[in-house]
């Protein structure tokens, strides 16, 4: 099985990209460049270099690879990029992905589009797949304009929650500053329900590979519970042992109402081997 994944410079992209070379099948990438510096591991023969923006055509680039599957990882995923810049965040969100199934139609092959769970509003606790789409951003509305795309093509939707991994920032400064027994400022109104990157690869290879899947259109991956960012300070505070204080504050007027209004929980809906790390705060086992 051919695979082709679209945007290895992204955290999610790369860490499929190296999942797919593990699991021994044949995989070519897309870069916003002609290699990637920060990661040696990919090996650059296996990297096209495409812009995004400015492709006319996907055809010689298809034509020459003829993937079975293409997995598309590209994103602009910053609320306030989006804001800042709307037509570069729907020319890649959605334009690229219109064109990408225009050059598709017709060909068979399976295509993925990795979506995020701000397509709903904050009202919608774990919200359902067929729920409908409120997300009222500039990032929801090129999110959702996507999906269309790709659903209009046949192919499938992977939406999840945030995703981190040991090297999520905002963990790792507290991990230190709770050590030291340095103070960590949190927000108690402004919400997380993460998944770990193991979940997300485990979850693309299951759809991607399991015949009894292609028939679903979309699927939801995200963590099990809704906790505040001083309820993970908190409990990291806990198993670390620490004596720091904690600065609660609220993120009122600190973050814009499309920001902390944007929906961040969804009902899981695709089996994973590693539930136990979308449950409760076990995936802060990541820092201790």
């Amino acid at each position: 099985m051919k695979f082709l994944v679209i945007g290895v410079d992204g955290f999610i992209g790369q860490s499929i990209f190296e999942a797919l070379r593990t699991e021994d099948f044949e995989v070519r990438g897309t870069s916003r460049r002609s290699f990637l510096e920060s990661s040696p591991c990919l090996n650059s023969p296996n990297l096209i270099s495409v812009d995004l923006l400015t492709l006319n055509s996907w055809d010689t680039i298809l034509g020459n690879l003829n993937p079975d599957c293409i997995i598309y990882c590209a994103g602009i995923t910053s609320f306030n990029q989006c804001a800042v810049n709307p037509d570069k965040a729907f020319a890649v969100n959605a334009f690229a992905v219109k064109k990408l199934c225009q050059a598709l139609n017709g060909s068979g092959c399976r295509f993925l589009y990795l979506s995020t769970s701000a397509v709903f509003d904050f009202q919608n606790k774990f919200s359902k797949a067929q729920d409908r789409r409120t997300g009222s951003s500039l990032y929801a509305k090129s999110k959702i304009e996507g999906e269309d795309h790709a659903l209009t093509y046949g192919g499938q939707v992977l939406r999840m929650t945030k995703v981190i991994d040991s090297s999520f920032n905002l963990f790792v400064k507290w991990k230190k500053l709770l050590e030291k027994n340095h103070a960590v400022c949190a927000f108690n109104d402004y919400y997380l329900s993460p998944v770990d990157i193991e979940s997300v690869k485990n979850a693309i290879l299951n759809i991607c590979c399991n015949s009894s899947l292609f028939g679903s259109s979309i699927f939801h991956l995200g963590g099990m519970h809704e906790y505040s960012y001083a309820n993970y300070a908190s409990q990291l505070k806990l198993m670390i042992g620490s004596s720091s204080l904690l600065n609660i504050k609220s993120a009122q007027g600190l973050f814009g109402k499309e920001i902390l209004d944007s929906g961040c929980t969804l009902q899981t809906s695709i089996s994973i081997q590693n539930e136990e790390y979308i449950s409760d705060y076990n995936i802060l086992r990541y820092f201790v």
